[in-house]
Parts: C-alpha cells; structure tokens; sequence
C-alpha cells in the first residue's frame, strides 16, 4: 500500500538491508489559503483525484460534494494570520546505499 511509506518501521524494513544509513525525519507541510473556498478552489485545480470526480459525476453529486469537502477543509484547518491553514505530516527519508 502507497500508505505503508508514511510508517517509520516499514521504511526501515524496507530499506534496512540496502542502506548503511537512514535517517528518518517526522515533519508537516502548511498549505496557506485566504479562506475554506480558496483551498478548495485550489484542490479543484491541483489535485488529480478531484478534477476526475468533478469531470465524471452529475452536477448535483459533484456540489454535494464539494460542500462536504468545504466542511472537512474547515473542520481540518486552522486560522492563522486572517487566514486558513492546512497542515500535512509527512517523512523526510535519508538511505544511504550500502558501498
């Protein structure tokens, strides 16, 4: 699963007998928007899995779901400096091949 490369002990697992190193670094990733609809505008133009969605379904489904896309954005952000933040943990991988 794409998911297993977000958890350490599998990196590890997966690159421990390959690498003579790894450093395994636990960080987040902010995106910065002006409000819930200016992230959404923004997922509506970058995100592959939406612009598909937005493409196949009815009108009515793809607003149904956009408006519940609008809450998890609210729900998940915070507001800093006037704006809306959304913050995403990722890992930052070092694997140092084996000589």
């Amino acid at each position: 699963s794409p998911f297993d490369w977000g958890e350490e002990t599998e990196l590890r697992r997966r690159f421990g007998g390959l690498a003579s190193s790894i450093e395994i670094e636990h960080r987040k990733l902010a995106f910065v928007f002006s409000d819930a609809a200016d992230a959404m505008d923004f997922w509506e133009r970058t995100n592959p899995p939406v612009i598909a969605l937005r493409g196949m379904l009815p009108r009515e489904a793809y607003q149904k779901l956009r408006a519940g896309l609008l809450d998890l954005i609210r729900e998940l952000g915070h507001a800093e400096d006037g704006g809306l933040v959304l913050e995403s943990d990722f890992l930052s991988v070092v694997a140092r091949k084996r000589e």
